[in-house]
């Protein structure tokens, strides 16, 4: 069974897991790492919070800002270790995406109320 079609077709599915889906099939289909980069390169956001995985590294803790994608943000966090610092920097992520998830729907609703007058 072709599983990728599955996520491809989802639009709900966020980029970086539909990303990270093509990345693993190249994977698991014998693609070296260097043509896999280049098939399907990082994102800005996907570079950025690699970028802040090495600063949580050295226990240094990134300014998670309000315009970020924090679910590619929360996903690239989440494959280092686990340590206090990242695990405080993935929850400013996900305050972060609730605060926009909530203005989004505040958003969409104001737009519903101005449509029903």
């Amino acid at each position: 069974m072709q599983v990728y079609p599955l996520f491809a077709s989802d639009p709900d599915m966020p980029k970086v897991s539909k990303n990270f889906a093509k990345r693993e099939m190249l994977r698991v289909s014998g693609i070296d790492a260097e043509k896999i980069n280049v098939l399907v390169p990082q994102s800005p956001e996907e570079y950025s919070a690699y970028q802040e995985n090495e600063l949580i590294k050295r226990n240094q803790l990134p300014t998670a800002l309000p315009q970020e994608d924090h679910l590619t943000h929360i996903f690239v966090h989440q494959q280092e270790e686990q340590t206090n610092a990242n695990k405080v920097h993935q929850e400013t992520h996900w305050q972060l995406y609730k605060d926009q998830m909530m203005q989004q729907n505040m958003a969409m609703q104001q737009m519903q109320q101005g449509q029903e007058e």
